[in-house]
């Protein structure tokens, strides 16, 4: 017998899977929105929360966590970060993403939610500046 919810799931896991690795923090929320209500869509989410004011934030909030992912990419390829660091950036960024959706439970995100995720974000941006500049750099044994 196939599990309901399975059947349900599956659609919006194709969905996802299907979609570029890089987009815009909106249609990043739009989608995370969607596979966590699995109904919701970017306008419906949107007039569910109270207030334009709400919305603007978790808009800043998403753009923010897009940008310190795309840092930690860059940080990646240009050889800047150990594996180590980068795990650590990258659970850091998990946790902060965590702690917004349980502050989104009840659909909407008060002041002081919004004040402790930019405080989340600004200690993982700053992290992620230290580890990008604590002046290590890969052994390169071609050069002799």
């Amino acid at each position: 017998m196939c599990n309901l919810n399975l059947l349900k799931t599956l659609p919006l896991l194709a969905a996802l899977l299907a979609t570029p690795l890089l987009t815009s923090a909106h249609e990043r929320f739009a989608r995370e929105a969607a596979y966590q209500n699995h109904s919701s869509t970017h306008l419906e989410r949107r007039h569910r929360y109270s207030g334009e004011r709400s919305w603007r934030a978790l808009g800043k909030i998403a753009v923010r966590r897009d940008r310190q992912w795309r840092r930690i990419e860059q940080g990646i390829n240009a050889g800047e970060l150990t594996r180590r660091e980068v795990k650590k950036l990258r659970r850091q960024q998990r946790r902060i993403a965590r702690l917004e959706y349980a502050f989104l439970d009840d659909d909407r995100l008060s002041r002081k939610e919004r004040l402790v995720l930019m405080d989340r974000l600004d200690d993982a941006s700053d992290r992620i500046y230290r580890f990008k500049h604590n002046a290590w750099r890969p052994i390169r044994y071609d050069e002799e």
